[in-house]
């Protein structure tokens, strides 16, 4: 069957569709952090490859050569066995079958220059034991519901940079929160129908912060480029969005742009050395956004870029 793989900015990123699907699937990344509860209090994760394993020492020609993997597993009761460290967060490779394990990646002071991989390199899919049990095949893990990939290189993009405390504890940072957002004409702000249905996987990352929903590019002074970018649907304010748990939260804007329209019914056309004798407009045309009620407020506020106040 054929395949197309797609980015989607409006799913959160890369997308699949196989002929005969009568549905498509998209991926969402998450970064394991060193206060992720994969470890468990155990300290490591233990994973497994069956596909583009990579290396543990690899040397500057192998990585510009692109010889940067293990030979796929002959089958299902052959996997590579790995660990995930919480103490560097660095991924390790058991070398030899009994124990003898090493950092996956290129070895010391191996820096390669040319070839694919100076870049950086990323392994196949990892999986937990559990998920390996339910393949079919060495090649199935990129099917599974869950998996991890391993991102290593020389350069500063390939690396993991965090904070540690005055213990040395590494410093916890609240992941974004995502919403699988279904828009409804009735949730837009413009009562624009033209995204009613549209799915918008959505990302808050903090007051103010609301992504997830594209944006296209208005040409305003005729020149065939873009001059201002805007999102294909606003969210009405009041609009309940769900997280993966059933936590429902509600929207509500910061800041509210209200553009103005062209006048289709003027065919004139406007003399700038006779601006002086236009006559202004004193304001009576012009009616204020809707935007609600002000609120009446008795009582200190209860919640403050999105933290409950005690």
């Amino acid at each position: 069957l054929g395949q197309l793989n797609l980015w989607a900015e409006a799913l959160g990123g890369p997308v699949s569709f196989i002929d005969g699907d009568s549905q498509i699937s998209y991926f969402v990344t998450e970064i394991v952090s060193g206060d992720s509860e994969l470890f468990d209090g155990s300290g490591l994760l233990n994973l497994v490859s069956f596909d583009q394993c990579l290396k543990a020492g690899i040397s500057t020609s192998e990585a510009e050569q692109g010889d940067v993997y293990l030979p796929t597993a002959a089958d299902l009761f052959s996997p590579y066995n790995l660990q995930f460290r919480e103490t560097d967060l660095t991924l390790y490779l058991d070398t030899d079958g009994a124990g003898d394990y090493q950092p996956v990646g290129l070895g010391v002071e191996q820096e390669p220059t040319t070839g694919p991989n100076t870049w950086g390199m990323s392994s196949g899919p990892l999986l937990t034991a559990a998920a390996a049990a339910s393949l079919n095949s060495v090649y199935d893990g990129w099917s599974a519901t869950e998996f991890y990939i391993y991102e290593t290189g020389h350069n500063d993009w390939n690396k993991f940079t965090a904070l540690r405390d005055l213990e040395s504890a590494l410093v916890s940072f609240e992941q974004p929160m995502p919403f699988n957002y279904v828009h409804a004409q009735a949730d837009d702000r413009n009562d624009d129908a033209t995204y009613d249905g549209a799915t918008f996987l959505l990302q808050y990352e903090g007051a103010g912060q609301l992504h997830g929903i594209p944006h296209e590019g208005v040409d305003l002074n005729g020149d065939s480029n873009p001059d201002r970018w805007y999102p294909v649907a606003n969210l009405q304010d009041g609009t309940v969005l769900t997280d993966g748990q059933g936590t429902e939260y509600v929207v509500k804007a910061l800041s509210i742009e209200q553009a103005l329209s062209e006048d289709s019914g003027y065919a004139g056309s406007l003399d700038v050395t006779q601006a002086a004798t236009l006559v202004l407009p004193d304001g009576s045309e012009f009616s204020m956004p809707t935007i609600g009620a002000e609120p009446v407020i008795t009582d200190a506020p209860k919640v403050v870029e999105g933290e409950p106040v005690q």
